[in-house]
């Protein structure tokens, strides 16, 4: 009985253990706000468009991602027990397949509170070609108590092309105000545009 239990004991602290890729997700991709780039801790409107980007213009494209925590709040400080279910990205890797294959990575140092969300900045850089790419991302970081974790692939179609979206522009008779993300030649991007001023004689 004592064996028995102490092999039940070790197989469900490596469960316990293992990392499922699911507690910590990339969840949605957010439509860049128009005025600010500001985000709240949720997407506000979710970007279901086709991603693209113009190598012409830009090597990389610049992306905010909803990232959900998915583990409770594990504290009781009645208990005298703090929660350590946060979870703190410190970096991203990035694998490329199709036209181009290839990776890159990236860091960063973001925040997603157990049962929370957050969005996060990510710069994603294909290889050079032309045609459809699929980027599957993997976010790493570890917990508040030290624990580490990896995300499961979120996978991301781009199209990548040379001269098919330049830069924004606004139409005649009103200026460029803001650009959101700062990064010319992709899409998603939000451009707010102003009547321009006529000059008082």
């Amino acid at each position: 009985m004592k064996t028995r239990f102490a092999a039940l004991a070790l197989a469900t602290l490596a469960l316990a253990c293992a990392d499922n890729g699911a507690s910590v997700e990339p969840f949605a991709i957010c439509a860049p706000p128009e005025e600010e780039c500001v985000f709240s801790s949720e997407c506000d409107l979710q970007f279901i468009g086709r991603l693209a980007l113009d190598t012409t213009v830009s090597p990389q494209l610049w992306i905010f991602i909803q990232v959900n925590n998915q583990l409770p709040v594990n504290g009781d400080l009645s208990a005298g027990r703090v929660n350590t279910n946060d979870a703190f990205v410190t970096e991203y890797e990035v694998d490329y397949e199709g036209a181009a294959s290839g990776s890159s990575m990236g860091r960063l140092q973001s925040v997603v509170p157990a049962s929370g969300s957050a969005v996060i900045s990510v710069f994603l850089q294909p290889p050079p070609a032309t045609g459809e790419v699929v980027a599957k991302l993997r976010l790493k970081g570890n917990y508040a108590d030290q624990s580490d974790f990896e995300t499961a692939e979120f996978e991301i179609p781009i199209t990548v092309c040379q001269g098919c979206l330049g830069f924004p522009g606004c139409p005649v008779g009103e200026v460029l105000t803001s650009v959101c993300p700062p990064t010319a030649g992709q899409s998603p991007i939000a451009v707010t545009c102003e009547a321009a001023t006529t000059p008082t004689p």
